[in-house]
């Protein structure tokens, strides 16, 4: 535990982690590894899994040595621990048992692993691995053959004498208490992994309450179960859970959020025993979890079950009246507190009391004067720009700068230009050449160096390389091979001093190439102190912008100081300085230093740069260098004042430096009037956006308006500028009367929701996404920035097409644990069963307002095409990614309307609408059915509300719930009871149809719930006696009658 009480050693995390530092340290710790070789052809019993040695009755005790045996297995799940020679035993279990497997031997770096894989590979029930030599692995194992294998990481390169022993006991079984509440997931689904989940989900958790679950461990991952409690009074909190396999109970402070969390209290156990978590909490949310302790040997299948419970009981934990304005405001149990219930301007006036104990308070604190200062509040719309232009073409928009209090606003904006799908002309940029050989670049790359042969490559990232001043790498060494700088005629010069300490500096030139804009991210700088390692021994790198030739008058600095630091990187090149080849007291060092934001426009620039480092010696800059000569150059030194620099003093030789710039270019296509701007009070600044394709080329183009303020809670607020220029994606959508669900493949790029769809507002009635909404007749809008990540569900007034232009979604969709609207990214129609049956973890499929149902468990395929433009309701078990599949050529989208069955029957056309609970029949239930028969499911008024027809294969229907936007109920309300009724053509009858449900499904309680998922097993029916007859002779009399009269039938 550290000194902040969080639990240091112990996950939460789904998946097993082991850090490159702990592999690092067990390495260092273990030393050389030695090369075993291959088990020779002469085999012994147990040297492999096809002749393993046979452990009889248990318990079991073998004394053995691995010596002699060979490296028969190399690739396990023991990693550096399979690399010596091994022996492979084999358990075959009857019946389901807790097997213990304990190593005793002197031997060191030893391992153990069991599987039931032959030849053995990676995928291990459990193993062990260790600087030690005794190891105990205990696992619960169900019936099967199992395969024992122990091994070292050589060396040691065997296992000289060790004794293996191996007990059984039954497995521990722990059973559901009467009343329990089931886990709301199944074991295999993750529909509760809390912290673990995306988005984050929670079972909720009450006083008293006890819950049935089920947990797994497999493969690296494991199922986190989460359940959380809100409390409003001091509560000390019992967490116990007893499970059938190894568990962890914890219990988590929820108040920070996920990313605040911290474990305040750990129960762990044994398979059968309590683990109990208890903890004093304030009032507030808590998590209470349920995980196992591995990550591994316990999938779905067995020993899977727990049973936790969770008992609160009140105490007292002193805490503060706080007053505001001599009024009590709230009660804290923290010695701080946010009030957000004031008015700018104002003047509040706070002071608190402590209550110590029941019934003891302490006196009332001295007062604290607050006056909440004026601030501006700072919004812009929109929160992102798009245009479509083609080439030559010049367009405007308007950024509106929104102030909403009373405080004066003022801001600059600035733009930030990004890098373009559009190349810059090679002829502008002038690239280093590579002066080495392969066998110089395979040194380079022994030694850590990102060079390859003279820097060919610009820094790694997204940024180009925009300009390189020149070669240093001269040859190499004909020994070692590796890279040198050699000293060139006429120089006699290692390098030049830039040493910050000594006030010391060097500069260089640059040009940004006519009508072009560069956005520089970075310089590189190349230098060394004599005598380092290949470890970087700078510290610093400071750099100044020169509008002109710091030796001439009228330049300035326009951009930097000498004061901040700017590296980001340092590193060895694999290069060395030297004057006589094989030379090694000269590492040159790769100083990078971070520029990001500086933009230049076309002109000459000069760069100034000094550096600091760890030793006495310089730190010197290198020279530009070609084999067997220096190139003549015009850099500078400031040593007190300006110089050129030249090698040799006094000859007149003028140098130059290497140096890099790293960054994107491209024609200056945005511009913003004006940049400066305020808003007194509550108002808005309108700043004009122009967009200039006058010069530019076919591609699509990224900026940033960057807009700085005196608003202290959003200082900085940044909008995202796209062009598209030329040809460009662009996708319409159909959008049919009534409910619908649709989707787009087209990426507007950051454009709102309500943006997007304003050609089509006039007809949209809702769009919903889950929680959020968009429905325009109430003014209510949360939907935020439009999204092709997943599909909407729309009712429209009138049909309508929505044309989107903008980038081609990238066609992979991650998808949530549960419920998900589910779009098609890609511009062609999809077979169903192939799109569902490429998704992990994937349970049903259906369409919005419609029949069309995919759902493998029950044989139910009425859903077969999936339309372009559409998006589905789909249900997966655990969070999951899909890849859609490349459009065939020649394929091309289709609108297919959704599945609605024509209505036969004497009952109501149902309401099709956005929410549905799926009902399927399986083939116990259906033998009664006849091809033609109509089934209706009915609300308590009566009312048909899901119809289908049976058409002699396995039937479902989709039972539509109430549309929130009409006044009259046209469908079920959440919890209404279900009723089907069955109308047979044949004879023109309806039947009442009496239905059980199958428990294995999410929903047998025969209530209607949204996105639910029913399985009906048994079907009984009772004609209801409503139907007609044709009669050839009817007769009623006397006519008019007294209220008695005769009806004759066919005499």
């Amino acid at each position: 535990i550290d000194m902040k009480g969080r639990f240091a050693d112990i996950s939460l995390s789904n998946m097993a982690e082991k850090s490159n530092a702990s592999i690092q340290e067990e390495i260092l710790l273990h030393g050389p590894t030695s090369v075993i070789p291959k088990a020779i052809a002469s085999r012994a019993v147990g040297d492999d899994c096809n002749d393993p040695i046979i452990v009889g009755e248990l318990p079991y005790t073998d004394v053995n040595t691995t010596c002699g045996r060979g490296n028969t297995y190399s690739t396990t799940c023991l990693g550096s621990y399979d690399g010596g020679e091994d022996i492979v035993y084999q358990l075959t279990l009857t019946e389901a048992k807790v097997v213990t497997l304990n190593l005793t031997t002197t031997t060191t770096w030893t391992g153990m692993l069991i599987t039931q894989e032959c030849p053995i590979g990676e995928n291990c029930v459990d193993y062990v691995t260790g600087s030690s030599g005794n190891k105990t692995l205990t696992v619960t194992l169900t019936p099967g053959t199992y395969f024992i294998m122990m091994d070292t990481w050589p060396s040691p390169a065997c296992i000289n004498e060790f004794t293996l022993e191996i007990t059984a006991e039954d497995p521990c079984s722990v059973e559901c208490p009467a009343g329990a509440i089931p886990e709301s997931e199944l074991c295999g689904e993750d529909l509760n992994g809390g912290c673990n989940a995306t988005p984050v989900a929670f079972e909720s958790i009450a006083n008293g309450d006890v819950i049935c679950g089920t947990a797994w461990a497999d493969d690296g991952s494991r199922d986190t179960d989460w359940y959380e409690l809100i409390i409003t009074e001091p509560q000390i909190l019992t967490w116990t859970v007893t499970a059938e396999f190894p568990v962890y109970a914890f219990i988590i402070d929820g108040n920070n959020g996920c990313d605040g969390l911290e474990i305040i209290s750990v129960g762990l156990a044994d398979p059968c025993v309590p683990a109990v978590a208890t903890a004093t909490v304030i009032p507030g949310t808590y998590w209470l979890w349920v995980g196992n302790q591995t990550f591994d040997g316990n999938p779905c299948g067995a020993f899977n079950n727990y049973v936790a419970e969770l008992t609160a009981e009140e105490t007292f934990i002193t805490y503060y009246n706080l007053y505001r304005d001599d009024e009590m405001i709230n009660t804290l149990y923290k010695t701080y507190y946010y009030d957000e219930d004031v008015e700018q301007g104002e003047t509040y006036c706070y002071s608190v009391e402590q209550v110590l104990f029941p019934e003891v308070v302490s006196g009332m604190s001295n007062i604290l004067f607050a006056e909440v200062p004026i601030q501006p509040i700072i919004s812009v719309n929109p929160e992102a720009l798009i245009e479509f232009l083609e080439v030559g073409v010049i367009a405007g928009q308007i950024l509106s700068v929104h102030n909403s209090s009373v405080g004066d606003l003022n801001f600059a904006a600035s733009i930030i230009f990004g890098k373009n799908a559009v190349k810059v002309s090679g002829s502008d940029i002038t690239y280093p050449q590579s002066l080495g050989t392969q066998e110089a670049a395979d040194v380079a790359t022994e030694v850590g160096s990102n060079n390859i042969g003279g820097y060919s490559v610009p820094i790694a990232g997204t940024k180009d390389l925009l300009f390189n001043n020149g070669p240093f790498e001269t040859g190499q060494c004909a020994t070692t091979l590796a890279p040198e700088s050699a000293i060139g005629q006429p120089a006699n010069t290692y390098g030049f001093n830039m040493n910050k300490g000594f006030g010391y500096s060097v500069a260089e030139d640059f040009t940004v190439p006519a009508g072009m804009m560069w956005g520089i991210e970075s310089f590189e700088f190349f230098g060394y102190q004599t005598e380092s390692s290949t470890t970087s021994t700078f510290t610093g790198v400071f750099v100044r912008i020169w509008d002109g030739n710091p030796m001439e008058e009228g330049s300035s600095v326009i951009w930097g100081d000498n004061a901040t630091n700017l590296m980001t990187l340092t590193e060895f090149t694999g290069i060395y300085r030297v004057s006589a080849t094989c030379e090694t007291t000269r590492p040159i060092m790769r100083i990078v230093a971070g520029t990001s934001g500086l933009e230049l426009n076309e002109g000459t620039y000069w760069v100034e740069f000094s550096t600091t480092g760890s030793l006495a010696s310089g730190p010197w800059v290198i020279l530009v260098s070609l084999p067997g000569s220096t190139p003549v150059g015009n850099a500078l030194q400031y040593t007190g004042s300006w110089s050129q620099l030249e090698s040799p003093t006094g000859s007149g030789n003028y140098v130059g430096l290497p140096f890099l710039v790293n960054g994107t270019s491209g024609i200056p296509w945005l511009t913003i009037d004006p940049e400066l701007g305020s808003v007194s009070g509550v108002s808005q600044f309108d700043i004009n956006v122009t967009f200039d394709a006058t010069n530019l080329e076919d591609g699509i183009y990224y900026a940033s308006i960057l807009i700085n303020s005196n608003d202290p809670v959003t200082p900085q607020f940044n909008v995202p500028v796209t062009l598209f220029v030329g040809e460009h994606p662009s996708q319409d959508i159909l959008i049919p009367l009534g409910w619908s669900g649709w989707s787009a493949y087209i990426n507007p790029m950051g454009t709102s929701f309500e943006n997007v769809v304003a050609s089509v507002v006039n007809d949209m009635v809702i769009t919903q996404h889950f929680t959020e909404m968009f429905w325009p007749q109430y003014g209510i809008n949360t939907m935020g920035n439009f999204t092709s990540d997943h599909g909407y569900i729309s009712k429209m007034s009138a049909s309508a097409t929505l044309s989107i232009e903008g980038m081609m979604a990238v066609p992979t969709i991650i998808l949530n644990a549960g419920w998900n609207l589910f779009p098609i990214l890609v511009d062609c129609n999809l077979d169903a069963a192939e799109v569902f049956g490429g998704i992990t973890g994937f349970i049903i499929g259906y369409e919005v307002a419609g029949n069309g149902i995919y759902y493998p468990a029950g044989s139910i395929a009425t859903l077969t095409t999936l339309v372009s433009g559409k998006a589905y309701w789909v249900k997966v078990s655990g969070a999951a990614t899909y890849t859609f599949p490349e459009c065939v050529k020649g394929a091309k989208a289709s609108y297919i309307a959704p599945l609605r069955h024509t209505n036969t029957t004497p009952w109501n056309e149902p309401t099709y609408t956005s929410s549905s609970h799926i009902v399927v029949f399986n083939a116990d239930a259906s033998v009664s059915f006849a091809k033609g028969d109509m089934i209706g499911a009915f609300t308590n008024d009566g009312a048909c509300a899901g119809l289908t027809l049976c058409d002699g294969k396995a039937v479902s229907l989709a039972l539509f719930a109430d549309d929130i936007t009409t006044s009259v109920k046209d469908g079920f309300v959440q919890g209404e009871s279900l009723t089907f009724k069955l109308h047979r053509q044949s004879n023109d009858t309806e039947y009442n149809l009496v239905v059980s449900y199958s428990s294995q499904a999410p929903n047998y309680d025969g209530l209607f719930e949204a996105n639910g998922l029913s399985v009906i097993n048994n079907v009984t029916m009772y004609a209801t006696g409503i139907g007609s007859q044709d009669l050839t002779s009817l007769t009623v009399y006397p006519n008019p009658s007294q209220g008695l009269f005769n009806v004759s039938v066919d005499n």
